[in-house]
């Protein structure tokens, strides 16, 4: 027998935030060196409207290798999402809340800016980078980030708006804003209750006048859930130029570790499964296995995986254009199952791998050339450069990779100091 008016609890949200894994430099000029520290970098100008279209079709193209439903564009999540991409670009403050009283503000929280804007659902989930001068940037950060990749690979969303936005008298002040939402349980708020009797679900529509009963939210979640593999796997199956290390992300599930292997990691499906039981999670390069950490709903510090989440870290960088294979083995109802699959990580064009303190390489004047620094420890990332300010144009990729170019008239012997490495680069025609 049902009770009258039972509330059994409140609407899901999730809000998450990344701070860019790329690093931010400056660079200034000492005695005709070029001294690059861990300061502001300026980022070019941003064609928001470009970006903006080419992260919408960067999400698809993952979801769809992924195997899921497309996200569709939702204009009132589209509209809320710009508006606090907005919101950061102008004041530089990257949080999923606003404060009230600060020029553009639009609601203290995401459900409440997608309210404010339309969206009849308190169920949104946001993701949002910073600082970051595109949307492959954006994208591939938030990917590598397990909490955040969650997010996008939620099985119950399926509708998206996208906010990108600059500061363009303080070009570092960027944002790109994801919302993401369900267009079933969004339809539910457009009716009115009927009867007030059995279970409920608390706060799941803007209008607080509206109860969803436990039974319409749960097929609602569903239209979208069923339609979505049982088991969902990222890296997916055969996937190619996948990053090979993670950095950082707020909150922080390595919070010891600056810089580890990128991420692998398999959601159970809720439409599919309400208990499971994972006996290995493995990652393998040719018959090497890797060593690697498991992280689930038991030892997340942060608490923010679900029994169905799993994610295995390697303690170390992948290599550069390797095919590795993962492997779950896993229960449901006492009944052992399994699943594998394979993917191959990114070559970048002219690399060079440095392993050693001291090394020696070669460069071409005019010529480009990834540099990468083998970390050698879990907080080896670099913290500052030295070189010649007018021979060497140098960026900064990541925690371990540099971009760097002779510039053509120069030849000779360079001493370069990365961090605690010294290379000696000799340019020659």
């Amino acid at each position: 027998m049902c009770k009258k008016n039972t509330l059994l609890h409140s609407i899901l949200l999730t809000s998450l935030f990344l701070f860019s894994p790329q690093l931010s430099f400056a660079v200034t000029s000492i005695d005709g060196q070029s001294v690059i520290t861990g300061d502001d970098k300026v980022i070019p100008l941003i064609n928001a409207r470009g970006e903006l279209s080419e992260a919408k079709k960067a999400i698809s193209y993952l979801r769809r290798g992924a195997g899921m439903v497309r996200f569709d564009t939702e204009p009132n999540l589209e509209r809320a999402a710009q508006m606090h991409a907005n919101y950061i670009a102008l004041n530089g403050i990257a949080l999923h809340t606003e404060s009230e009283g600060m020029k553009l503000f639009t609601g203290l929280d995401p459900k409440d800016r997608a309210v404010a804007a339309g969206y009849k659902s308190n169920f949104v989930l946001e993701n949002f980078s910073s600082g970051v001068p595109s949307s492959d940037s954006s994208i591939r950060g938030l990917f590598s980030a397990i909490y955040h990749r969650f997010g996008f690979l939620n099985p119950i969303v399926n509708r998206m708006g996208v906010g990108v936005a600059q500061n363009t008298k303080s070009r570092n002040e960027s944002a790109f804003v994801y919302l993401l939402g369900s267009s079933y349980l969004n339809s539910l708020c457009s009716y009115k209750s009927g009867k007030k009797e059995g279970y409920f679900i608390k706060g799941s529509c803007a209008d607080e006048k509206i109860f969803i009963s436990q039974r319409r939210f749960d097929f609602a979640k569903g239209q979208v859930s069923k339609r979505n593999p049982k088991l969902i796997v990222y890296p997916y199956n055969r996937q190619k130029n996948v990053d090979i290390a993670f950095y950082n992300e707020t909150p922080d599930p390595r919070p010891n570790d600056s810089v580890t292997g990128y991420p692998i990691s398999c959601e159970f499906n809720s439409a599919f499964f309400k208990d499971v039981n994972v006996s290995s999670f493995e990652l393998f390069l040719g018959r090497t296995k890797i060593e690697t950490e498991l992280m689930d709903v038991s030892n997340d510090p942060n608490s923010r995986f679900s029994q169905r989440q799993f994610a295995l870290f390697p303690l170390k960088p992948l290599e550069f254009g390797k095919t590795y294979s993962a492997e779950i083995h896993y229960s449901v109802r006492d009944r052992p199952k399994r699943k594998s699959w394979r993917f191959t990580t990114t070559l970048p064009s002219n690399l060079i791998v440095v392993n050693k303190l001291e090394s020696d390489i070669s460069l071409s004047p005019g010529i480009t050339y990834t540099l990468y620094l083998s970390p050698a420890n879990s907080n080896d990332v670099i913290s500052s450069i030295l070189a010649p300010k007018d021979v060497f144009s140098l960026s900064i990729i990541d925690g371990n990779t540099v971009s760097i170019r002779a510039n053509t008239g120069y030849s000779g012997a360079y001493t370069l100091e990365i961090g605690s490495r010294k290379i000696r680069a000799t340019v020659s025609r």
